[in-house]
C-alpha cells in the first residue's frame, strides 16, 4: 500500500509537469508498476541485509549453545533468547526463529524447518547452510563448526557490502540529485514563466514530444537505479 501510494503521487506529479491534464494519468500507468518493481527490489535488497545480518548472530549463538552442551534442539532455542534480547521482537530472523522453535517442540525435524527457511530467506548462504546443516545432520558431521564457518562467511559478506555502500553513499545521493533535477526545472518553468509551455501541452505533436522526453527521463532513471546497486 505504501508503495503503491508513493507511485500514484509520483504519476500525479509526472502528468501535471509533463501533460499539464489528468489523463495523463492513464499514460503514466506504467509507471506504477515499473516504480513499484524498484521499490520492491529495494525493500528486498534492505530485508536480505538485515536478515543475514541476525543470521548470523542467532548461528554464533546457537553454536556457543552447542558447545556448552546443549542439543541442536535447546540450542536453537537459546538462540530466539539471544536475538530477542538484541533485536527485539521485531526482529527479522527473530520471529522467523520463534516459529521454527515452535513446530520443533511439536517434534517436527529441526533440519526440515531451516530448509524452509532457507526456502523463504531468498538469499544464497542461507539456502547453502541449510543443505550442508541437513546433511550433516543426518550424516553426524561437526554441526558447531559447521555453524561457525557458516556466520563467519555472512559477516564477511555483511561487511563487504557495507563497505561499497559507504563507497557508493556520495555517487548515490548524486544520482538522486540528477533525477530530480529535470523535474524542478520542468516546475521552475511552469511556475515561473506562466504559458511557456503551452504549446507542448495542448497540441498533438507537443504531447508526442513531451511523452518522447518522459520515456527518455523514465529510462535514464532505472538505468542510474541499476548502475548504483551492487550485490556481493
Amino acid at each position: 500500500m505504501r508503495i503503491l501510494a508513493e507511485a500514484a503521487l509520483i504519476s500525479g506529479l509526472l502528468a501535471y509537469l509533463f501533460y499539464d491534464a489528468v489523463w495523463g494519468m492513464a499514460v503514466l500507468a506504467v509507471f506504477i508498476p515499473l516504480y513499484g518493481s524498484q521499490r520492491k527490489e529495494e525493500l528486498k535488497e534492505k530485508k536480505i541485509h538485515v536478515l543475514e545480518r541476525e543470521f548470523q548472530d542467532g548461528l554464533y549463538s546457537a553454536a556457543a549453545a552447542l558447545e556448552a552442551g546443549y542439543s541442536m534442539e535447546n540450542a536453537w532455542k537459546e538462540a530466539e533468547k539471544e536475538l530477542l534480547r538484541m533485536y527485539g521482537k521485531e526482529g527479522v530472523f527473530y520471529r522467523y526463529l520463534y516459529k521454527m522453535n515452535r513446530r520443533v517442540s511439536l517434534n517436527e525435524p529441526i533440519e526440515n524447518q531451516i530448509l524452509e527457511f532457507a526456502r523463504h530467506a531468498g538469499t544464497e548462504n542461507i539456502r547453502n547452510f541449510a543443505d550442508i546443516f541437513s546433511f550433516a545432520k543426518r550424516s553426524g558431521g561437526n554441526l558447531t563448526a559447521i555453524m561457525k564457518k557458516t556466520a563467519d562467511r555472512i559477516r564477511m559478506n555483511v561487511q563487504i557490502q557495507e563497505e561499497i555502500e559507504t563507497m557508493l553513499s556520495a555517487r548515490r545521493l548524486e544520482q538522486k540529485i540528477m533525477n530530480i533535477m529535470p523535474l524542478g526545472i520542468l516546475l521552475y518553468i511552469r511556475t515561473g514563466v506562466a504559458g511557456f509551455l503551452d504549446p507542448l501541452y495542448h497540441s498533438f505533436f507537443g504531447g508526442l514530444l513531451m511523452s518522447g522526453c518522459l520515456a527518455g527521463y523514465l529510462g535514464a532513471w532505472r538505468l542510474s537505479c541499476h548502475m548504483a546497486r551492487i550485490r556481493v
